[in-house]
């Protein structure tokens, strides 16, 4: 007998036999088919939930906000103080954009203002955003006559109690903040102020409370666009006026007198003391910053004294607390919070740079009453000039840099009594436009504060710019290496080996 004829005919049975088996065996019965449904299914279901849970969370996050800003300024986060500054807001406000989402979006300048501006309507329903095509929808525009508006530019709009369309006008470059370089006029956008522009527009078309505030010319007077911009964007109208040529409006709630290099004529002290006293009404605010380096202006310091300040001379300084480095230019130590409101910051001070100090001839007096605003510690002292040096033989503080006379009617038990104030402040540059910028001083909350106390207009919003982040990531050579391997070889090798397991396992299914 041939064994392997019967060999090869066994063989050929079992495999016959085994291939009629699997023939017979349906094949969602399969071990094969059981394994490969299940991985499919899986696979599928995990994909499913995946899209649901994207889906879910675009909807959430384009209503309510639930991103998380980990960058180190916040630079798109809105602040604490505009959350509870919107809770207030019952009335429907529409912030209009002249250009379409992906042209705001799709700038490197604004893409930041506008993650900020689009968190509004998260925080209040009541608040919406339309953009508007520019090219595409002119009569939108054109609606707008006194505003000057430009592709790119927003409307801050709500209809008022009196039926009428209140709005305010905001050029997309408010949005940035920027600096210009004085050898070759390039400019860089160094932040954005978005969330200032934007509370700032909504405080003023749901008020109806807008003071003027005068600063006056023709005394070669110190640039103040910066204080100027300050309290424009806090919802002040300001003007200028030159006040040896025209009268002082008497709709005005203030006046505001810079640094003059020039003393002002006995008749402007007449103008500006009639101004004051306002026919016996009062109400009226003069604020007069001064320069140590200006020597004698006799009618302004004569005046200022009548009402109880004396302007001295000299510069203060502080060598032990001070900015910078800097010893002129002194950390305040008291700030009065009844006159400039509670909202400047403990933890940061206010820089009083360059400061001639002033005493306070009383207290008060018939109907007159003085008090110090803001005033250095007990380890600052007087040069006599800016060009001196220390000495201990200087006059030590504290002193009084800016302060507040009050002049007002008769004192009477049936009538209310109305004041006019004189604010003196040492030191012009507490209003320089570095300092009111800073978000590590309280400059402009101090100006703002103390500007909306003695007008009698509501806290002003007054939120710091948010300044770029240039903190960069430093890493040894070594450590660089090692992320290149782990990134390059490692993490590409471990996908690699995990596949061939998985391939494999599943080869014989």
């Amino acid at each position: 007998m041939d064994n392997n004829k019967i060999d090869n005919t066994s063989e050929e049975n079992i495999e016959t036999s085994s291939d009629a088996k699997k023939a017979k065996t349906p094949i969602y019965k399969r071990r094969s088919f059981k394994f490969g449904s299940v991985a499919t299914a899986f696979t599928a279901i995990f994909v499913a939930i995946v899209l649901l849970v994207n889906i879910g969370l675009s909807v959430l996050t384009s209503r309510y906000p639930l991103s998380v800003d980990l960058t180190k300024s916040h630079a798109y986060d809105i602040s604490s103080q505009t959350m509870k500054f919107l809770d207030n807001i019952k009335q429907p406000i529409t912030i209009k954009i002249f250009a379409t989402q992906a042209e705001m979006e799709g700038s490197s300048d604004l893409v930041t203002p506008m993650k900020i501006i689009e968190q509004y309507p998260k925080y209040n329903s009541n608040i919406k955003i339309q953009y508007i095509d520019f090219n595409k929808d002119p009569t939108a525009v054109a609606q707008y006559t006194d505003a000057s508006i430009a592709e790119g530019d927003l409307i801050v709009t709500t209809m008022g109690n009196d039926g009428k369309e209140h709005y305010k006008y905001i050029a997309n470059s408010d949005l940035l903040v920027t600096n210009t370089d004085q050898t070759t006029g390039e400019e860089t956008v160094e932040g954005n102020q978005a969330e200032q522009q934007i509370d700032s527009a909504i405080e003023y078309v749901t008020s109806t409370i807008h003071p003027t505030v005068l600063f006056t010319s023709g005394h070669n007077e110190t640039d103040s666009s910066s204080l100027q911009a300050l309290l424009k964007s806090s919802n002040y109208d300001v003007q200028t006026v030159d006040t040896a040529t025209s009268a002082i409006s008497e709709s005005a709630s203030a006046i505001a007198i810079v640094d003059p290099q020039v003393d002002f004529s006995s008749q402007e002290i007449s103008k500006i003391d009639t101004f004051l006293k306002n026919g016996g009404n009062y109400g009226k605010t003069a604020f007069i910053f001064l320069d140590p380096r200006v020597e004698k202006l006799p009618n302004i310091e004569e005046y200022t004294s009548t009402w109880g300040i004396q302007v001295d001379s000299g510069v203060v300084y502080d060598e032990t607390n001070s900015f910078d480095n800097t010893a002129t230019d002194p950390v305040a130590s008291t700030v009065d919070t009844t006159t400039v409101g509670p909202n400047i910051s403990t933890s940061v001070g206010t820089d009083v740079r360059v400061a001639r100090p002033l005493t306070l001839l009383f207290d008060s007096k018939d109907v007159r009453t003085t008090k110090a605003v803001i005033q250095t510690g007990d380890t600052s002292a007087v040069l006599e000039n800016l060009s001196g040096s220390p000495s201990a033989s200087d006059k030590k503080g504290p002193f009084t840099v800016m302060a507040l006379a009050t002049w007002g009617q008769s004192q009477s038990s049936t009538t209310s009594i109305q004041k006019s104030n004189l604010v003196v402040s040492g030191s012009y540059e507490i209003a320089d436009s570095d300092l009111l910028s800073a978000t590590n001083k309280n400059n402009a909350k101090v100006l703002v504060g103390i500007t909306d106390t003695l007008t009698a207009k509501a806290p002003s919003i007054n939120i710091p710019a948010k300044l770029n982040d240039s903190a960069q990531l430093t890493l040894t050579t070594g450590q660089r290496t090692a992320i290149a391997l782990i990134f390059l070889l490692v993490l590409p090798l471990l996908i690699l080996a995990l596949g061939i397991f998985q391939w494999l396992r599943r080869r014989h299914l």
